[in-house]
């Protein structure tokens, strides 16, 4: 009845068949069979085995006795189970766990220093100068002087003092000299007398009632005009 226990244990053990856990053993089948699982013990230790899988053998351990927990089972390759130590002949039919060997260290010799050849530094020679020719300076002619016409000269009536405005009329829109500055003149409206300056270098011409160039018309104002 034990042994069926520890044969079911171990047959109900599941594994990941991780490919980076894979062991290739010459001992396990490349193809597994569909009634049982093969196992293969494990060299270094008496309570691991291998568990085969197409060829790669998966490690497992045999776990603790469930009615002694201090008791773990080891691996009993002649019914490839996890059994009692009392019933596994040869030095893993022991409680004690047989120690593992201490596998030799690899060593690997060191590779030897890879030196690259420094390569010259690249140097350039400096780009040449560049120079752009001054442009020549840009002259224009001279414009040709703006000529104009001299106006003709405007010819006015002698002065007939009795046909020049004195005073406002009454009536109507007019324009009279000053009284004494022929800069300035009166707008006569209705009778209303409002002064005014002309624009600067003019004066009034009292014949036409505007401001004009002195070189057309005298200086002439009220008060030098005989009574």
């Amino acid at each position: 009845m034990k042994h069926l226990c520890l044969l079911l244990l171990i047959t109900t053990l599941t594994i990941t068949t991780n490919a980076d856990d894979c062991v290739p053993l010459e001992s396990c089948p490349l193809e597994n069979s569909k009634n049982y699982t093969v196992h293969r013990p494990y060299p270094y230790d008496c309570h691991k085995f291998y568990k085969c899988s197409y060829g790669c053998g998966y490690l497992m351990t045999c776990p603790y006795a469930e009615v002694n927990h201090r008791i773990q089972l080891v691996f009993n390759a002649e019914k490839e189970v996890c059994d009692w130590p009392s019933n596994v002949a040869g030095p893993c039919g022991s409680a004690t766990p047989i120690p593992r060997p201490t596998p030799p260290p690899v060593t690997y010799p060191s590779p030897p220093p890879v030196t690259h050849p420094t390569s010259p530094p690249v140097t350039y020679p400096p780009p040449p100068p560049v120079t752009h020719p001054t442009p020549p300076p840009v002259t224009y002619p001279p414009p040709p002087p703006v000529t104009y016409p001299p106006p003709p000269p405007v010819t006015y009536p002698p002065s007939q003092p009795g046909n020049i405005l004195k005073e406002c009329p009454t009536t109507g829109r007019r324009y009279i000299a000053h009284e004494t500055d022929c800069h300035y003149y009166y707008e006569c409206n209705n009778g209303d007398k409002k002064i005014h300056l002309c624009n600067e270098n003019l004066i009034f011409n009292p014949y036409v009632e505007a401001c004009d160039y002195p070189s057309f018309i005298k200086c002439i104002t009220t008060g030098n005009l005989p009574a």
